[in-house]
């Protein structure tokens, strides 16, 4: 059983992992409406998961990036699916599994009709990447996308002013949600983009 972690608005609802797959056809059936997870191997996409789900460790977490190496499904109240998906850009990874991640990621995002939107996640302190923009070139023409930039709490005001507006002027017209794991009253806004992506309840 996972503990909670104060401090979420998302808290509240029942939270358990569903299922792991490898591949598109080895994914469980579509039954809710899905939001996914996306970004570079060490963006603390696990980590956000958790906090934004109130957990400790629903989603795991690792110091090593690119442990994510499956598409992982997480029922919130059996309303809405959250899904994390592998990371991308991590160079340790050989030619051939990097080629394999990129093309369940592909059939997920074009064939999955319950996919309703998808999160990239991007380091404030580095700003968006190329593979950052690829992703959501790649987005642009099958899912939404928004994007979410990680941990805030690492830059000054100033800082992190500039990274939004670069953000901005990179992704017109795309939700931006400013987040950190450390700061619970910054994840408030997402979670409520969350909410609203539930079916109703039974």
């Amino acid at each position: 059983m996972n503990k909670q972690c104060p401090g979420s608005p998302l808290e509240h609802y029942s939270c358990q992992f569903v299922a792991s797959g490898l591949d598109f056809h080895s994914l469980p059936p579509c039954l809710v409406p899905e939001i996914a997870f996306v970004g570079r191997s060490n963006v603390g996409k696990s980590s956000l998961i958790n906090a934004l789900l109130g957990r400790k460790k629903l989603a795991y977490t690792s110091k090593t990036p690119g442990r994510t190496r499956s598409i992982n499904f997480f029922s919130l109240a059996s309303r809405l699916y959250i899904v994390d998906l592998p990371g991308y850009g991590y160079a340790k990874l050989s030619f051939k599994e990097r080629h394999q991640w990129a093309t369940h990621l592909e059939q997920y995002i074009q064939k999955r009709s319950s996919l309703s939107c998808v999160n990239i996640l991007i380091d404030s302190r580095r700003g968006p990447k190329p593979l950052d923009l690829q992703m959501a070139n790649a987005l642009q023409f099958f899912k939404s996308y928004q994007i979410i930039l990680t941990k805030i709490d690492e830059l000054t005001p100033q800082k992190l002013e500039h990274v939004l507006k670069h953000t901005q002027s990179i992704f017109h017209n795309v939700p931006i949600f400013l987040t950190s794991v450390l700061r619970k009253n910054s994840l408030h806004s997402l979670c409520a983009n969350i909410e609203s992506f539930m079916v109703a309840s039974p």
